[in-house]
């Protein structure tokens, strides 16, 4: 009886972990020009069978990314015909997948029943966000999980070969986004400084061999083609080059002492839960660090800190996102349990009070709805379009006066492109004899636009209009 209830509640976990990241994602999942731009990325490498380093590019054209997330994603984006919703079930299955096996490294070395510690990091906001988004940053604790799993399941028999490849599932995550280097220095720095504790230093060794090699494509690649694209355009224009204002000691300082509590009310989206909680939350590391034992929970804390440090010294304001290879760290020291009992009823506090700080945010992630968001609305902007496209007609395409800031509709472009659907360039608005309107306001607010590219046909009707949902409407005007 008991061994059925327990695969009926373990059922019922894995059944809520799939149901947080795929209801309603084709409404919720955030897909602009970012992630259109991957998107006919992924085609192109698709149609022409070629393997390169270049993946995502930044929105400033500066920061260049390796291409791992293009080859993790490609799978679902073929799958579905290179439709939007494609990648976004990629980010969902390797959500899925990574905290199954984190769910089943707490159950099994650290005493937590599998069904209840897998309802618990299904609700945990930064993983539920990125579960729900197809973006390079998104993919970088898959990495991470696999590293640490390896490092926890080999345990005290890990051998040359186990710290060799959770080093380079560690150093995959900066093919991602190279954000998660800070954190890959710190939990270096843990294993130098758990390697004196403890005089063995061949984990640290194969550890770094294993993170050095994943960076080597880098290295090489750079070599190959200089000036460089990755390597040496971090050292001369990325945000952590004094060229570009980092290192700033007024900032660094204001920085690390503002990042904590951005950190975590990353998590919660609420000033005051998340000052209550990181009150607990410091008590707790109190606690923890005035005892001799738990060396392992104790490092925990230094790629997380050392995430702090790096995002405090670069040029560009932090964004959310940028702490996500942080999560990871503070996940595993909160839920690894206590063994003595005083800390272990104050633990409990802190992870119930992490969990339902956690609900509010990622109930609103899945039932999310706004202009950067709705993958089914755009389909059904880009079907209106193609349906509608005249022949033998100069079109361009605008959308002015409604809440989208990518004015040019780059998102419908490239899904249009990747139809074989050609417009004029985003820069030739003298020329069009067509133009496709696509927006939230009435024709008289358009109109009243003092854009430029709305110039020819300001003395026109539109010859059709189309409403989509939540107020959207496409107009097709006709010279």
């Amino acid at each position: 009886m008991r061994k059925a209830v327990i695969i009926i509640v373990t059922t019922l976990s894995v059944i809520g972990l799939i149901f947080s990241r795929f209801y309603l994602l084709d409404r919720s999942a955030r897909f602009i020009w970012d992630e259109s731009d991957d998107l006919v990325r992924m085609h192109n490498l698709y149609q022409n069978r070629k393997l390169t380093l270049v993946g995502p590019i930044s929105g400033n054209n500066i920061n260049i990314y390796g291409s791992l997330t293009y080859y993790m994603l490609m799978p679902f984006a073929v799958l579905f015909n290179f439709d939007p919703i494609g990648p976004a079930v990629g980010a969902a299955v390797y959500s899925i997948f990574s905290l199954i096996i984190l769910a089943w490294i707490f159950s099994r070395y650290y005493r937590w029943r599998f069904w209840l510690i897998l309802l618990l990091l299904s609700v945990i906001f930064p993983y539920l966000q990125a579960g729900r988004w197809a973006w390079n940053p998104n993919l970088v604790p898959v990495w991470q999980i696999l590293s640490l799993s390896v490092i926890i399941m080999a345990g005290e028999r890990a051998t040359n070969y186990h710290w060799l490849l959770a080093g380079i599932f560690q150093g995959l995550a900066i093919h991602n986004h190279w954000y998660g280097l800070f954190s890959l220095v710190g939990f270096i720095v843990g294993l130098i400084i758990n390697s004196i504790i403890h005089k063995k230093f061949r984990p640290v060794i194969w550890f770094v061999i294993g993170s050095f090699i994943t960076i080597m494509p880098f290295v090489v690649f750079d070599l190959r083609h200089p000036p460089g694209l990755f390597i040496t355009r971090m050292i001369n224009f990325s945000p952590l080059t004094p060229k570009t204002g980092a290192f700033n000691q007024i900032v660094i300082i204001q920085r690390f002492s503002q990042l904590p509590f951005q950190f975590i009310n990353y998590f919660f989206n609420q000033p005051l839960i998340s000052l209550m909680f990181l009150l607990i939350f410091l008590i707790y590391c109190y606690l923890m660090l005035k005892r001799q034992d738990w060396w392992f929970k104790k490092l925990l804390l230094i790629p997380v800190i050392f995430q702090l440090i790096g995002l405090s010294l670069i040029s560009t304001p932090v964004a959310n996102h940028y702490f996500l290879p942080a999560v990871i760290f503070l996940i595993l020291f909160i839920f690894i349990p206590e063994k003595d009992k005083r800390d272990l009823f104050l633990q409990k506090i802190l992870i119930t009070f992490f969990i339902l700080g956690n609900l509010t945010p990622s109930i609103k992630e899945i039932y999310k709805n706004d202009w950067s968001t709705n993958i089914k609305r755009t389909r059904a902007i880009v079907d209106i379009i193609q349906a509608n496209f005249p022949k033998n007609k100069r079109c361009n395409l605008y959308v002015p006066e409604s809440p989208d800031s990518g004015l040019t509709g780059k998102k419908y472009r490239d899904l249009l492109l990747l139809r074989n659907v050609h417009f004029l360039d985003k820069e030739q608005y003298r020329d069009y004899n067509c133009l496709f309107v696509v927006s939230t306001s009435n024709v008289d607010r358009i109109m009243k636009s003092r854009s430029y590219e709305l110039d020819l046909i300001r003395l026109t009707k539109p010859v059709n209009i189309w409403k989509v949902d939540d107020g959207w409407k496409v107009y097709l005007f006709i010279i």
